[in-house]
């Protein structure tokens, strides 16, 4: 019996581990801030409303942290790995290949950036917006500790 093995490449680079951030995979980030993002009553009263002032929270979830923007705002530079918005819209910064890109953020939406993406975040139109986030070099590693 003949083996095909013309798809070996393919199935090598399926097989691969995935990219670890901090101890922990972009895809189990995503999850974290997704389970934190459905429990709001776990940290909804962290969040801050000060005008003209955007303001990072961490929280008691390492390596997590809140973010209230401001509208009017500059906004804040980030460099979390995943991130999503859960009130408002928030229009984000970021440098691409091909130069500058800006893109409207709305709620329920996971965002990845990756390793070491930059990017700046402000309030998207004329209110609040707040965002979970994950990763980044504030990241602690997150081992044992259940969001949901």
């Amino acid at each position: 019996m003949n083996t095909d093995m013309s798809v070996a490449p393919e199935i090598a680079l399926l097989a691969a581990p995935l990219p670890r951030t901090h101890g922990r995979t972009i895809g189990a980030m995503a999850a974290e801030v997704r389970a934190l993002a459905s429990r709001p009553e776990r940290w909804w009263g962290r969040a801050t409303f000060s005008e003209g002032r955007s303001a990072r929270i961490d929280l008691d979830f390492p390596g997590c942290w809140l973010v209230v923007l401001s509208p009017g705002d500059e906004g804040l530079a980030c460099d979390c790995e995943v991130m999503t918005v859960v009130a408002g819209a928030v229009t984000e910064e970021s440098v691409a290949d091909g130069g500058g890109v800006i893109t409207t953020l709305l709620p329920g939406r996971i965002r990845v950036h990756g390793q070491g993406q930059v990017h700046q975040i402000r309030a998207g139109e004329d209110g609040y917006a707040v965002t979970l986030h994950a990763g980044g070099s504030a990241s602690r590693l997150m081992r044992n500790h259940h969001l949901g």
